[in-house]
């Protein structure tokens, strides 16, 4: 880089964040890193159907908790056939396993149109 700019500041954003080390075990390097969550936070607060955002298509506070309470791991339990123990943190590889019906589940109730 130093052979072809300048300057650092003389360098596109775009070929500088491809070449920038990789942060810890990441696929890429700060800049990019700093980009992308920014994104993603620009992305949900500006999404008015982002389940946590207060809005009028929203969901009440009793079924933001009863969301709160549900896993990954419960949801696979939940939806697939014979699966009796899981990782409690499905993302991990470091995660011990857990018997399926000791996973807090969803009450659907909360969802019931009240007449």
């Amino acid at each position: 880089m130093a052979q072809i700019y300048q300057h650092p500041d003389d360098a596109d954003l775009y070929v500088g964040g491809l070449l920038e080390s990789q942060v810890g075990t990441g696929a890429m390097g700060p800049t990019f890193g700093c980009l992308i969550a920014e994104q993603f936070k620009q992305l949900r607060s500006g999404d008015r159907f982002w389940y946590e955002n207060q809005s009028e298509v929203g969901f009440t506070a009793d079924q933001l908790k009863e969301l709160r309470k549900v896993s990954l791991a419960r949801m696979l339990c939940d939806n697939s056939e014979d699966t009796k123990k899981i990782s409690k943190n499905v993302l991990s590889v470091k995660s011990g396993q857990v018997a399926c019906k000791g996973l807090p589940s969803i009450n659907l109730s909360k969802w019931k149109i009240k007449k």
